[in-house]
């Protein structure tokens, strides 16, 4: 495969990620974000705890 090849499926395969995010925008993430700090202090209290329940 040429240079110009791999340069072009390159772009190819970077504008569909984008023309998704384009169409929906951050509105995805603010309704499904995960709270990756808080299940992590719940993760290291039920590991630390073994009375936790």
């Amino acid at each position: 495969m040429s240079s110009s090849q791999n340069t072009i499926r390159r772009f190819g395969i970077s504008e569909r990620p984008t023309s998704v995010y384009e169409w929906l925008g951050l509105a995805f993430l603010r309704r499904g974000w995960l709270n990756v700090d808080r299940l992590w202090t719940v993760a290291l209290i039920a590991a630390g705890d073994p009375d936790f329940r």
